[in-house]
């Protein structure tokens, strides 16, 4: 017998989360099944007024959890954690329930790129072309399938194609950049990554890439301004702290 949906939970199995204790139960990868919240076990109810909490409120008061905007918040959120599979999770709940919906694409396929899912991302770009060749999105996932194979040439090509389709986006910028410097051609990567900065103003991830490049080729002091910059701009990026460690 097919187990009943539980009213307002996400669809996303609690097997492909990676880190739970991580996300907490503010995410909506709980099921209402688990038992009652406040047990003093990993399932306790965040505190109130914290983001954690508000996801919950979402998903069990309001019955948004299989929402693909809620699921969307939950996948940047995770995202930006570094914690990929639960991102990853988020994003193919959202393609399950609805293949069309653009709202956590970007990442999505940034999910596909960290984890080197080729054959995904394959699949993935070739569904987002079919369904709009004039969405920078579908050319934007192209060129970032290109470069997870090392084919920056063909990277660069189509990172190119969607910052001319719609050139306000930073993450074609950024995908543009990182072609660039994976073929040690450091000055159009950070001319690229300047321009991510243009388009997100207040964004620390475009002052992130270029702390990243400037260390990639040895100019320390550089490096530090930026990534200092960034962790100024965003403490809670674990990636930032990272590369300043570096």
């Amino acid at each position: 017998d097919e187990k009943p949906a539980v009213p307002g939970a996400s669809p996303v199995d609690r097997a492909d989360v990676q880190s739970p204790s991580v996300l907490s139960l503010g995410s909506p990868d709980f099921a209402a099944e688990d038992g009652p919240p406040g047990d003093g076990g990993e399932d306790a109810a965040p505190p109130p007024g914290s983001v954690d909490s508000a996801f919950r409120s979402l998903a069990l008061v309001h019955g948004l959890g299989r929402s693909p905007d809620t699921l969307a918040r939950a996948a940047s959120r995770s995202y930006a954690r570094h914690d990929l599979r639960s991102a990853l999770a988020y994003c193919a709940a959202i393609d399950a329930d609805d293949p069309y919906c653009t709202a956590a694409k970007y990442v999505h396929v940034a999910c596909l790129v960290g984890l080197g899912s080729r054959r995904g991302l394959y699949r993935l770009a070739h569904r987002l072309v079919d369904s709009d060749p004039r969405d920078s999105l579908a050319w934007f996932a192209v060129g970032s399938y290109y470069y997870l194979i090392r084919r920056y040439d063909l990277a660069q090509r189509h990172f190119s194609r969607a910052t001319r389709l719609d050139p306000g986006r930073a993450e074609c910028w950024i995908g543009f950049g990182c072609s660039f410097a994976a073929c040690d051609e450091s000055d159009q990567a950070l001319a690229s990554f300047r321009a991510a900065q243009n388009k997100l103003r207040g964004g620390h991830v475009p002052l992130l890439y270029m702390g990243m490049e400037y260390l990639r080729t040895n100019h320390l002091s550089l490096a530090g301004h930026f990534l200092r910059g960034a962790q100024e701009t965003d403490p809670s990026d674990p990636l930032v702290c990272n590369e300043l460690g570096v």
